[in-house]
């Protein structure tokens, strides 16, 4: 997404950063509400039903950037996409912990979650250069899939899910839940892993596209230019030092040729 709107909408990555943070720090802090929302719905299905149009629009939007008023776009598709996912996330979640019956079930239902999860990251990541070799054009192809695969997926899940038994807790008003867990110490230091392990994970999967992207142009760069300079020496050698006007002709012949091959593959002035 950074890539996306970099190339396409021309926003700067560092405008970028910041409304990403910003949308990810209000998501964190209406993540709770959310949690207690479900704790105290009847049904945690009906909240997924909810949350799944939201997501569903907030990727269609997400992926298919305006080219005024972008940075606006992106804050507000983002927003719209995590109270989606944070949503069906924390009730699919919790629907799960609910229907094992003891540790070993919970533990099977989760490897299954996490496993299909998995599975739909490397196909979110392989379908854009499936559908299109256009970057913009393989996400908006995928941004119009994902409702599709939505519903079939969620209909699945509704029809072959028994009903979970729900607990009979009182829970406390407000954020008394959250302060009270983070009182354990132990706690605070897996919440510290894992802040850090996201930090990790983000920053290489931000950056790796624009590294991949600078690598393969110099890379084809030097493919192009090392054969180009070789028939220079040559065709240098063959006119000799007598006839200094065509020596020059074939060297400025070289380097327009270099100049074309670069502009055909899309590399050349104004590529990044």
């Amino acid at each position: 997404m950074p890539r996306l709107y970099a190339e396409v909408a021309g926003m700067s990555l560092g405008l970028l950063g910041g409304l990403l943070l910003a949308a990810r720090l209000l998501d964190a802090g209406i993540d709770p509400l959310l949690g207690a929302w479900s704790d105290r719905s009847k049904k945690r299905q009906g909240l997924i039903l909810i949350a799944l149009p939201c997501l569903a629009l907030g990727m269609l939007a997400l992926l298919h950037p305006p080219a005024v008023g972008a940075p606006l776009w992106l804050l507000a598709s983002m927003l719209c996409t995590y109270f989606g996912f944070s949503l069906a996330s924390v009730a699919y979640q919790a629907w799960g912990a609910e229907l094992g019956s003891d540790a070993g079930e919970r533990t099977r239902l989760t490897a299954s979650r996490e496993g299909f999860g998995l599975l739909g990251v490397v196909l979110a990541a392989a379908l854009p250069g499936l559908l299109a070799t256009d970057l913009a054009q393989g996400l908006s192809g995928l941004a119009r899939l994902f409702p599709l695969l939505l519903l079939l997926l969620a209909t699945w899940t509704f029809l072959g899910t028994p009903q979970a038994k729900r607990p009979t807790t009182r829970y406390r008003q407000g954020f008394g839940e959250l302060w009270s867990v983070l009182h354990d110490r132990r706690f605070r230091r897996l919440l510290l892993v894992f802040v850090v392990n996201g930090i990790a994970a983000a920053l290489p999967a931000t950056l790796v596209l624009f590294f991949g992207r600078r690598a393969a142009r110099r890379s084809l760069e030097w493919c192009i230019s090392r054969p180009l300079l070789c028939q220079r020496r040559r065709l240098s050698a063959s006119v000799g030092g007598s006839r200094p006007a065509l020596r020059t002709r074939v060297d400025l012949g070289c380097l327009d040729a270099r100049r074309g091959c670069l502009v055909r593959r899309g590399l050349g002035p104004g590529s990044g």
